[in-house]
């Protein structure tokens, strides 16, 4: 019987883990991030592209999504807008390696939490990770 309760408590602690999406068609630069914040305790969803990122987001409502704005069949511009509307509580990062990306983004109004420039300082995406996880 204790196993079993060690084992649930195993599961919730999972459970109430910190979701977040990678999302980023460059396989190194998602592999990254996701690594990075893998060792910090967070649980990695990743997606290659702004469909897969929707869909995901759509299914899972992470605390955070880290996006590109370059990404085939729908930008993160585009995809942070329609996470908006499917998971209001998800926040987004958009990240660019473009200055006109991340400015456009901003001119968009499509509801990112910050924009960051790549490459991204990892211990700084910490920092928005940490304030979440209070």
């Amino acid at each position: 019987m204790k196993q079993k309760t060690e084992t649930s408590k195993h599961s919730q602690r999972r459970r109430d883990r910190l979701a977040v999406l990678v999302a980023d068609d460059d396989p190194a630069q998602r592999q990254e991030i996701s690594e990075y914040l893998t060792r910090l305790g967070i649980q990695v969803l990743e997606a290659e592209d702004g469909i897969e990122a929707v869909a995901q987001i759509d299914r899972y409502s992470p605390a955070l999504a880290v996006m590109d704005i370059r990404m085939p069949h729908c930008d993160g511009i585009r995809a942070a807008e329609i996470a908006s509307s499917l998971s209001p509580r998800t926040l987004v990062i958009l990240m660019s390696g473009f200055p006109e990306e991340l400015r456009r983004a901003e001119a968009t109004g499509c509801g990112a939490y910050t924009l960051l420039q790549k490459p991204i300082g990892l211990s700084r995406l910490g920092d928005h990770v940490s304030a979440l996880n209070g």
